[in-house]
């Protein structure tokens, strides 16, 4: 065998000649700094690769009895971490395993419930944020049908007043030899006209409410 550390070249036997006997000198560099590591190497391979290094470490052993010990302990390290775990200790490995799943879940769960409650309240601030705009919405439309029904009022108040304005504009004609017999008529037709007058203000005046309500509807926009 080749030590891959020292580059001695060591043979082995199943029962050792003393001329095949390798030094204490060369023993203890190879174990110190081979052994170990390939302990290690071993404990991550495969059965086979285990048991060949197991019947290289007992040749090893049967080389020099003084190292035996060591050699014997390191065979049982390597074999006691190969070795089954009994039922007991399996099904608590288990249980630690599922445990640890279980709370990865939880947390899981967790933040799943509250980005759930994020879209829950972004959710909820749509809908009344929708709901405050339907209303608006209806406010205006409410805002304009009244506006138009004021226009429309307007429009009559303005046909009704010009109608008037035409009405004073025919001149009123009397004979002086009808004086006498047309004195009623004549007082009838000024208290008419005052009245026309009055009304004339009244309209006058709604048009001016009129106006006064188009100006705060337009406010209100």
């Amino acid at each position: 065998m080749l030590s891959c550390a020292t580059g001695y070249q060591v043979t082995f036997h199943e029962k050792p000649n003393p001329k095949d006997k390798v030094s204490h000198v060369e023993l203890e560099l190879w174990l110190e700094r081979n052994l170990r590591e390939r302990a290690r190497n071993a404990k991550r391979g495969s059965d086979e690769r285990i048991r060949v290094f197991a019947e290289m470490l007992e040749k090893v052993a049967a080389s020099d009895p003084i190292f035996g010990c060591f050699i014997d302990r390191a065979l049982i390290d390597i074999f006691a971490e190969r070795d089954v775990a009994p039922p007991e200790v399996q099904a608590l490995q288990k249980l630690i395993v599922q445990e640890k799943k279980l709370a990865e879940l939880k947390k899981e769960t967790q933040k799943a419930e509250e980005e759930n409650e994020n879209l829950r309240r972004q959710l909820n601030d749509v809908q009344h944020h929708i709901k405050r705009r339907q209303q608006e919405m209806n406010e205006l439309e409410a805002i304009m049908r009244q506006r138009s029904d004021l226009f429309e009022k307007q429009r009559e108040l303005n046909s009704e007043l010009n109608n008037l304005f035409k009405l004073f504009d025919e001149p009123i004609v009397t004979k002086e030899e009808k004086k006498e017999t047309e004195a009623p008529q004549i007082i009838s037709l000024r208290l008419h006209n005052q009245s026309l007058r009055e009304k004339v203000k009244a309209m006058q005046k709604n048009i001016e409410i009129a106006e006064e309500e188009i100006e705060t509807i337009k406010t209100m926009r």
